[in-house]
């Protein structure tokens, strides 16, 4: 399946949808200058490894980590396509219920808010279902001011299928709850910290302030022409989620 409007400047898909858009086949009337890769590695190697005859450049504009052991990867930011114009981030993500969605939600919902005032950003995982319809979901539920269950609605209005996992539906109650943002001080998110991560998390959770402050700061800088490349110059609700997708070029595994 391929991009799905879902507002404007806003599109949905899968991995085939984003593979299409890096290699300059995507064949669609509107122009995709930015892509959110939410996938389980945030290489550009990851799309390689599902297919080895794969290839698209790349020049990588910064990656940002949780810690300061540079151990656990928060986003990668790079430009990537043959004219190395597409701007793409990519945030690691698996598609479990014991994933940390909260934690690169506002990154991410900032890249879409730069990357639609300045071209058309489009939101992928691997089948489009999960991962990604959660990140969109906050997206609307901020942007619109919309509760979980009209967002998501609103977005099944473009993808019937979309079904985030009960762990993510559950964290983006919690976004709800904290007021449409992810608040680090709040005993909503200290409480999930403490029963899905455990208590050593709440020790590094205050990075995320400081990474997430850095990247609004920065973003609309990075984000205002789709080639960045001067910059690069600086140091799974429950419901049915069997919807198949064409993996015949790409077979592996969802995660």
């Amino acid at each position: 399946m391929g991009m799905l409007y879902v507002r404007e400047n806003l599109f949905l898909g899968d991995i085939n949808a984003a593979s299409e858009v890096l290699l300059g086949n995507g064949g669609s009337k509107e122009e995709i200058t930015h892509i959110l890769s939410v996938l389980s590695k945030p290489s550009i190697g990851f799309f390689t490894e599902l297919k080895p005859t794969f290839f698209v450049p790349t020049k990588e504009i910064r990656t940002v980590y949780m810690g300061s052991d540079k151990k656990k990867i928060h986003y990668v930011l790079e430009n990537s396509g043959h004219d190395l114009k597409l701007v793409r981030m990519a945030v690691p993500l698996t598609d479990s219920e014991g994933s940390n969605l909260l934690d690169y939600l506002e990154v991410s919902l900032d890249f879409i808010d730069q990357a639609r005032k300045n071209g058309s950003v489009l939101v992928h995982c691997f089948a489009g279902l999960s991962r990604s319809a959660s990140i969109m979901t906050a997206y609307l539920m901020r942007s619109e001011r919309l509760s979980v269950q009209d967002a998501l609605a609103s977005l099944r209005q473009s993808k019937p299928s979309v079904c985030p996992n009960d762990g993510f539906l559950e964290q983006l109650t919690m976004f709800q709850d904290m007021g449409f943002k992810v608040d680090h001080s709040s005993p909503i998110y200290k409480r999930f910290l403490w029963k899905v991560l455990g208590p050593r998390a709440l020790l590094s959770s205050w990075v995320l302030d400081v990474t997430n402050s850095l990247w609004r700061k920065m973003s609309r800088v990075m984000l205002s022409t789709p080639d960045c490349e001067a910059l690069s110059q600086a140091p799974g609700e429950s419901c049915n989620r069997g919807e198949r997708i064409d993996s015949s070029n790409f077979n592996f595994d969802r995660n």
